[in-house]
């Protein structure tokens, strides 16, 4: 099975009533000093009933660094949390998870509180993810704008980035197909929209070279030389001052000159009687 199938397999198993504690992480969460605000705004102390670790369907990707297995902790007051290891264990008090029965100290349930609000910033992205491809940046920015704190954000999606449901390299191979065959002006104009969204500069130009094959720049130039003496009404441009033109635009030297001699030519079949 692959790592985003598996990731997509996990998220699937979670059961109706899973949600609902979910929805109550939102609705009542755990406050300072491991208390539950209750109706009448007073807070009582929660204890640990039990705590469960759910395995991990990609066994290579969760290491003692980022350990992504799925924890079930089930509270005093009959509500549970859903929370990744990885999300809980930069903030937690101790070396380990204590035995189960145990009354939360502050620093532990602010720590169940940053590591549910992790999961949500999850589980929102996966929502996002599920109906169009994403990027990290632009990811983040959808997120902020719903709530989730920064830090929740930038571990949701590292953990999105570790099962391969974000993959910057796939969005901009993916980005530049489409827009290569929906009017794309040049290499630059590619490249400078990809920027916009907030990929690295190495991961489009990686994406470039993927892409942009020989025959598919090409048809790119033609397409660019169409325009330019459309909209200028010119059919004709110093040699010196198109290729100017044409490498500003980031297309290749060897094209360039490749497309230029062809002209030529067929300038010359014409000409000739």
């Amino acid at each position: 099975m692959a790592i985003g199938e598996a990731a997509v397999a996990e998220r699937g198993a979670l059961q109706d009533s899973e949600r609902g504690c979910l929805r109550g992480q939102l609705q009542n969460p755990v406050g300072t000093g491991g208390s539950r605000v209750a109706p009448g705004g007073g807070a009582f102390p929660l204890r640990v009933v039990s705590w469960v670790l759910k395995p991990f369907p990609i066994g290579d990707a969760a290491s003692p660094e980022r350990d992504y297995r799925l924890i079930r902790i089930s509270l005093s007051d009959g509500s549970a949390l859903f929370l990744r290891m990885a999300y809980l264990i930069p903030l937690w008090p101790g070396d380990a998870m204590r035995v189960p029965g145990w009354e939360l100290s502050a620093e532990e349930g602010e720590a169940l509180q940053y590591a549910a609000r992790c999961f949500h910033a999850e589980r929102a992205a996966l929502r996002l993810v599920a109906r169009a491809e994403q990027c990290r940046a632009v990811l983040a920015r959808k997120l902020a704008v719903r709530g989730y704190p920064g830090p929740c954000v930038a571990a949701a999606i590292a953990y999105l980035d570790v099962v391969d449901l974000v993959n910057d390299g796939r969005y901009a191979r993916l980005w530049l197909t489409y827009h290569v065959s929906h009017g794309a002006r040049s290499p630059r104009a590619l490249f400078q929209g990809l920027c916009r969204r907030g990929l690295p500069q190495d991961t489009i130009k990686a994406a470039l070279q993927a892409v942009l094959d020989p025959e598919l720049e090409g048809r790119l130039l033609r397409r660019f030389l169409q325009k330019t003496r459309r909209q200028s009404k010119k059919q004709s441009q110093t040699s010196a001052t198109l290729k100017r033109t044409l490498r500003f635009e980031g297309f290749s030297p060897a094209l360039i000159a490749r497309l230029l001699e062809e002209e030529r030519f067929q300038e010359l079949c014409s000409q000739s009687p």
